[in-house]
């Protein structure tokens, strides 16, 4: 029996009596299941019957606070509440617009908990889930999903397993993360290297990027910028859970991804991710600018493209100026699944702790995350889009003066990076974690990424490397079991 099965047996006979302690207290927001009633002859603007619920979440005066980015260009935010209030008109939404970038957005997200700032729905990246979750910050959704007749699994096809705390749901993603190899069609050619395709192993993919790199300096093309130096050990099979389950990080598919990508860097055909940050270099710009010949990133380079050109003019309206074409992530190696990786959700809504209305915040994140694809442009995680919303999304741009731009892609382009989101196959990363788990997941990541940096840096051995992580983990499952004896 692993450490991880201990912990969860010897907490388990002090959460069943927690869980009845608390049952009483908790009536409130038990589910009702038998006052749910179809309501006959009433649909939705989507031809979906309404229940009673529906009606009943209309019937008092109510007003959220929905906090994001970006949702102020281009008229999405009123588009979105058009539609919203075609439903539910009486469930105000006031928007906040928080600052744009990442890590400020993060910040504002932290200065507005802290000062117990209102909010009701807020945008949220994958990797602040279990956190904010574990400190809190966030509702559980399953109570109100039930409430609202929703299955949550049913609606998102079981992808949301990682980013769930002790088998509950903090967030609805509106995307899912699905990586694939962008390339230059124009620099393979001229280096008579042969594309890449979901047979390309990763070692393959080296020697490729070695060949692909060239000049030095501004005039510099990388052969390959990547994302995550884990990569073709998710393709063999190895994920994080496996990791946080058994304590053991020194497998050779660890390792051997690892060192592939080391070679990587140390040639020069790849930077390493603390160039990247340090330089602040942008994957995705530097492909466009033909100075990267394959690159890793999910579905948002062309949106992100078009955003560059037309809004921000940091980018040629003709960019990418050159032949270029996707595939599926290279594998691990000849035996491995062809076309598997890990799948993680995107961004996505939540719903604050705090809330007044949970139900009403639910029903909006819901709604935010699997009605308005068309408006805001993304491709869906609870369905698979059809090639018009594709090129909709992708081929129709409205930039901050109103200006309509159409027709930006090759359509078989996009028929290709729809086979990609469609055909990839998500990595079975196990049983979601307990609060104990989750909370090993987040620091054994920490501390790999730091350790990671001195190994590609020079600093450390793989070897080394790999004991540091693994000692971690054993002293703080070590520390876990002792707190729950």
């Amino acid at each position: 029996m692993s450490w991880y099965d201990r912990i969860r047996g010897m907490r388990m006979a002090t959460m069943l009596t927690i869980l009845v302690m608390s049952a009483s207290a908790c009536t409130d927001r038990a589910p009702l299941q038998e006052n749910k009633r179809q309501v006959s002859g009433a649909s939705s603007s989507h031809g979906m019957p309404l229940t009673a619920s529906d009606l009943a979440y209309s019937r008092d005066k109510v007003k959220l606070v929905w906090v994001g980015y970006n949702m102020l260009s281009g008229g999405k935010k009123d588009a979105i509440l058009a539609r919203w209030y075609g439903k539910y008109p009486n469930i105000e939404v006031v928007y906040k617009d928080f600052p744009a970038e990442p890590p400020s957005y993060s910040q504002a997200l932290n200065g507005a908990f802290s000062s117990n700032e209102t909010m009701d729905v807020l945008l949220l990246s994958h990797e602040e889930v279990l956190p904010r979750a574990q400190n809190g910050q966030l509702h559980e959704l399953d109570s109100m999903a039930l409430q609202a007749n929703d299955s949550i699994d049913a609606i998102f096809g079981g992808k949301l397993r990682s980013i769930q705390l002790g088998g509950y749901n903090y967030q609805l993603p509106y995307t899912l993360n699905v990586e694939m190899l962008y390339y230059n069609k124009d620099l393979f050619d001229s280096k008579g290297v042969p594309y890449p395709d979901e047979y390309t192993t990763f070692e393959e993919l080296v020697s490729m990027a070695k060949r692909l790199q060239g000049g030095a300096g501004s005039g510099k093309v990388w052969g390959y910028i990547g994302k995550n130096p884990l990569q073709p050990a998710f393709n063999a099979g190895w994920s994080w859970m496996e990791a946080v389950r058994s304590t053991s990080f020194a497998d050779v598919r660890v390792r051997k991804s690892l060192e592939l990508h080391k070679e990587l860097f140390d040639s020069g055909a790849s930077p390493s991710y603390l160039q990247l940050r340090l330089d602040k270099l942008k994957a995705s710009v530097l492909f466009a600018e033909g100075k990267a010949a394959m690159m890793v990133d999910n579905w948002w380079p062309p949106v992100f493209w078009s955003m560059q050109k037309y809004n921000n003019s940091t980018l040629e309206p003709d960019a990418p100026g050159f032949r270029y074409d996707i595939t599926f992530l290279p594998r691990y190696d000849e035996t491995s699944t062809l076309k598997r990786q890990e799948v993680l959700p995107g961004w996505g809504y939540a719903v604050n702790a705090r809330t007044k209305h949970p139900l009403e915040a639910y029903m909006f994140a819901k709604f935010l995350t699997t009605e308005i694809p068309d408006l805001i442009g993304y491709v869906p995680a609870d369905k698979t889009a059809d090639m018009p919303l594709y090129n909709q999304i992708f081929n129709t741009f409205i930039d901050k003066n109103n200006v309509k731009h159409t027709e930006l892609y090759p359509e078989a382009f996009l028929r290709k990076l729809k086979d990609v989101m469609e055909e990839t196959v998500p990595l079975e990363a196990g049983a979601p974690p307990d609060k104990t788990g989750a909370q090993l997941l987040t620091a054994m990541k920490e501390v790999f990424n730091r350790e990671a940096d001195r190994y590609f840096s020079g600093m450390i051995t793989v070897e080394e490397l790999l004991e540091l992580v693994q000692s971690f983990a054993e002293r703080e499952a070590a520390s876990a079991g002792a707190a729950t004896e």
